[in-house]
């Protein structure tokens, strides 16, 4: 059940948000009823993705969950997309290269709990496993742009 899976991602999200002193919004389009993805992995990988939009967040920012799903055309299946973007600094040249490698840090001094650089690793794995991917940009305003990609096999 998506919309029940979303609804508790946002409220604990939010939740995490306030916290920070940040605002949290969901925005979802053309999202199916059900899905067939692990429901446990699809969290995990969620809340790693926001728990590295608020790390890198500023106060005050805006940490944003968007999900949609794709048109299927004629030669690529439907997907399910989700994208966490934060106002933070967004990813360098070298962190968008290697941010989902294991251990990777682009900054020891991120924050005042412990990284170890495994979050986006996980995430990577945990798409992969359902057949997904995951993308990494920035947003052209300024702040990260994390996508997780699963096709939607009927």
């Amino acid at each position: 059940n998506l919309p029940a899976l979303l609804e508790q991602v946002t409220r604990t999200a939010e939740s995490l948000c306030a916290g920070k002193g940040l605002h949290f919004q969901f925005v979802g389009e053309s999202l199916p009823p059900e899905i067939s993805l692990s429901t446990d992995s699809l969290k995990r990988a969620l809340f790693n993705l926001i728990d590295n939009a608020i790390s890198y967040s500023p106060s005050h920012g805006t940490v944003t969950l968007r999900a949609w799903k794709t048109d299927s055309g004629n030669v690529n299946p439907p997907m399910l997309c989700f994208c966490v973007e934060d106002d933070g600094a967004g990813f360098s040249a070298e962190a968008l290269a290697h941010a989902t490698d294991e251990f990777y840090r682009a900054d020891s001094s991120r924050g005042s709990r412990e990284h170890f650089g495994l979050g986006l690793s996980i995430t990577r794995k945990l798409a992969a496993e359902q057949g997904g991917t995951l993308q990494l940009s920035n947003k052209p305003s300024g702040g990260a742009c994390v996508t997780l990609s699963f096709p939607l096999i009927k």
